[in-house]
């Protein structure tokens, strides 16, 4: 999951027409969490809701895998058939007789079925299943992950199903170009080798979050194989999988986009942006250890905390968090982010030669600099953090040139390039200050900076 927050500056500040696209600094920027849902819809199941897989659950017998030929066309499965799987998929479960209604895609054959069971979100089992025709596959894969259940592990309330169909081989070496990241969560993947098949679903590898590569390995591990010896045997295949959650009991169903809810355009009003920011609100101060450290990155397919880091990211969040709190005027939410600011302050600045600097790992980036004084700017008391406040300023004031570029700090390593430096930031920083102050010469600077880096992008 990508939790980094970027922000987009729709309109900065202008003088007498020099430019419409700088108009109005009071009217700054907007704020866009990179998190998808689908990274939220992961870590929902895998953190929340516990075991990420089964022992077996993607072992497919080899004459049900042989079944399913190559190629084969199936009936598109329509969006007013999904609520008929719901209701099968209860009938099932409940051991009732089955509705009559029963989509098209399961009424013909070479289509393949894997169910996972779960309660309260945490899985409880899984299984694949395949008949002679797509409603035998959804029973045989309920079948078989009911069978797998753990005493006492009755009561489901989630059913997530895929069904499998439009079987393709895959050349071996061509294996990425046929997996690559686009298709994780989309398409799922058969591997095959002297007899023995695995299939993982595209809920399995977004779940997960699964590689080809990684899904070869460990699927060669036991065997001793090598890629030579898989390759020789022909046995990769790519699928394609409808995708569809049933909420029981009462069968009320919707298909899912690499494992997440299709939300409709008509679905995203102010209410539901303003209940979004106000969630995102709680999640993104949830994280916040009582230290004042902000969790950085999570992989909820390893259950774990990567090492990996980003000062400006950091500060990102710092900014967001403390306008969060100005806002809203949150005691409690303002103690948080001045936890926050000072733990980052601990961590990430330092002085040299009489300039404010963030550093992290011998690496001082702009980014991180200007990100660091929007922070403190946004605080509801920033008074506290003035020296650490005007020492940044300062400093990337230094960096300013007269033809409107920026400069890299001299100190650590970085890379300089306009792509990777992420000038937007010190842009943005520039029109909060001009807000601020409305003093003529940081306009005059911004203004050169905007035509700079505009032509840039457009080159």
């Amino acid at each position: 999951m990508d939790r980094r927050l970027r922000f987009h500056v729709t309109r900065v500040c202008s003088t007498d027409g020099a430019s419409r696209m700088l108009a109005d600094a009071r009217r700054a920027a907007m704020v866009l969490c990179r998190l998808s849902l689908t990274g939220l819809w992961a870590l929902f199941l895998l953190v929340v809701c516990g075991r990420a897989g089964f022992a077996g659950s993607a072992e497919v017998p080899l004459a049900e895998a042989l079944a399913i030929a190559d190629r084969q066309a199936v009936d598109a499965l329509q969006d007013t058939e999904v609520e008929e799987i719901g209701a099968l998929v209860e009938a099932l479960i409940a051991g009732r007789r089955l509705p009559p209604a029963v989509p098209a895609m399961l009424r013909g054959g070479q289509v393949s079925a894997q169910v996972t069971l779960r309660h309260q979100g945490q899985a409880l089992a899984a299984g694949w299943g395949s008949g002679d025709t797509g409603l035998a596959a959804l029973r045989a894969a309920i079948g078989l992950a009911r069978s797998r259940l753990a005493p006492g592990e009755t009561v489901v309330d989630l059913v997530e199903v895929a069904l499998a169909h439009s079987f393709e081989p895959v050349p071996y070496q061509s294996r990425q170009l046929w997996f690559s990241d686009r298709d994780r969560g989309v398409r799922g993947i058969e591997l095959r080798h002297e007899g023995r098949v695995e299939r993982y679903s595209p809920l399995d590898t977004i779940t997960r979050n699964r590689s080809i590569e990684s899904l070869i390995a460990d699927f060669g591990a036991p065997l001793a194989f090598s890629d030579k010896a898989l390759a020789a045997d022909s046995g990769l295949r790519r699928f394609e999988a409808e995708q569809i959650l049933v909420r029981l009991p009462g069968g009320a169903s919707e298909r899912l986009f690499r494992g997440n809810r299709i939300v409709p355009l008509s679905a995203v009003t102010r209410e539901t942006t303003l209940a979004t920011q106000r969630h995102l609100a709680v999640w993104l101060a949830g994280n916040v250890r009582r230290d004042g450290r902000l969790t950085y990155s999570y992989g909820p397919s390893r259950a774990e905390e990567p090492e990996a880091n980003d000062a400006a990211s950091q500060w990102m969040a710092s900014a967001q968090l403390g306008r969060l709190a100005r806002e809203t005027r949150n005691p409690m939410l303002a103690s948080i982010v001045e936890r926050n600011v000072r733990y980052n302050l601990d961590n990430f600045y330092l002085v040299k030669g009489g300039r404010g600097l963030i550093e992290y790992r011998g690496n001082v980036e702009l980014a991180a600099m200007a990100n660091a004084v929007l922070a403190i700017s946004e605080l509801p008391d920033r008074g506290a953090f003035a020296a650490e406040e005007q020492a940044l300023k300062r400093s990337i004031l230094e960096l300013w040139n007269d033809d409107g570029s920026f400069s890299e700090p001299a100190d650590g390593q970085h890379d300089a390039s306009p792509r990777r430096s992420h000038r937007g930031e010190a842009l943005y920083l520039l029109a909060r200050l001009y807000r601020q102050s409305e003093d003529p010469e940081l306009l005059r600077r911004l203004m050169k900076s905007y035509g700079f880096y505009a032509r840039w992008h457009l080159a």
